[in-house]
């Protein structure tokens, strides 16, 4: 049996997995991902209607993919904060395609 602990650490892992293969697809069109953009895509962003912060958890998780210098802050299409890989995250990833 899996304990509680050992599963939030296998969702971590994919929920970063998610967020970094995500933000590799969208790397080369040359701006960021907004934390609510990502949430839409990945699936896990709740109607505005439902809570205040839709981007919470992505942002979370965005969050510490930073401090593990996963990715980097990066100006959206629309001229907002936003996230993309870091370049040394999308050279691992493009060399293990």
């Amino acid at each position: 049996m899996i304990r509680p602990k050992q599963m939030v650490r296998v969702g971590t892992f994919y929920m970063h997995e998610a967020i970094l293969d995500l933000l590799y697809e969208n790397y080369l069109e040359g701006h960021g991902l907004g934390a609510s953009e990502i949430g839409k895509r990945l699936g896990i962003y709740r109607d505005a209607g439902v809570v205040h912060m839709n981007d919470a958890i992505v942002t979370g998780f965005l969050n510490e993919l930073y401090e593990e210098k996963c990715v980097v802050q990066k100006t959206q299409s629309n001229g907002k904060g936003g996230w993309t890989l870091s370049e040394k995250e999308y050279e691992t990833r493009k060399d293990d395609i």
